[in-house]
C-alpha cells in the first residue's frame, strides 16, 4: 500500500518515514513502480494459486539440496575408486616396469621379448614423455587404450598369476 501512495503522489510524511524514504526521487519512483508491478502480478492470480506456487518452489529447493547431497557422496565414492585405481595401477607399474626395461634391453625369453615388441602399451613403460610424443602416434596410443587402462590389466595379470610375472606377491 506504501508503494502505491509513493507511485500515485498521494503519499504523506508519515508514509515516506515509516519506510524510511527522505524525499521521493526519480529513483524511489522507479522502485515503488518495479515493486507494484511485481505485487500486481501476484494479487492477480489467486490465493491458491500463490500458495500453491510457493509450495512447489520450496519442493524444487529441497529436491535440488537432495540431489546435491547425492552427487556430493557419488563423487566421494568415485574420489575413492579413482585413488583406489590409481594406488594399484602405481603398485603394478613399480612391479612390471624392471621387467619392460629388462626386456627394452633385450633381456629375458623369446616370447617375453616378442610380445613386448609387438605391444605399445608395454613399450610405453619404459618410455620418456618426449620419447612416446615422438614414437607413438595419438592413434595408436588411442588402440592401445590410455596408459592407466593399461596399468590396471597389468596389476589384474600380475595379482592372478605373480610368480609367472617373476614377481613377488604383492599385499
Amino acid at each position: 500500500m506504501n508503494f502505491m501512495l509513493i507511485y500515485m503522489g498521494e503519499h504523506t510524511a508519515e508514509v515516506l518515514s515509516r519506510c524510511g524514504i527522505a524525499e521521493v526521487t526519480d529513483r524511489v519512483q522507479g522502485f515503488c513502480e518495479m515493486a507494484l508491478n511485481r505485487m500486481g502480478s501476484l494479487l492477480d492470480q489467486p490465493r491458491a494459486v500463490r500458495v500453491q506456487n510457493l509450495q512447489a518452489e520450496r519442493a524444487r529447493r529441497k529436491a535440488r539440496a537432495e540431489q546435491q547431497l547425492r552427487d556430493a557422496a557419488a563423487n566421494a565414492k568415485n574420489a575413492e575408486r579413482t585413488a583406489r585405481l590409481t594406488r594399484a595401477n602405481q603398485r603394478a607399474l613399480a612391479q612390471v616396469a624392471p621387467l619392460a626395461a629388462a626386456w627394452a634391453r633385450g633381456d629375458g625369453d623369446e616370447a617375453a621379448l616378442k610380445r613386448y615388441g609387438r605391444r605399445t602399451e608395454l613399450q610405453l613403460l619404459t618410455m620418456e614423455p618426449l620419447e612416446m610424443k615422438r614414437r607413438v602416434s595419438a592413434l595408436q596410443h588411442g588402440q592401445s587404450g590410455r596408459l592407466g587402462e593399461a596399468m590396471a590389466g597389468l596389476h589384474g595379470l600380475i595379482s592372478l598369476h605373480p610368480k609367472a610375472w617373476g614377481c613377488p606377491p604383492h599385499s
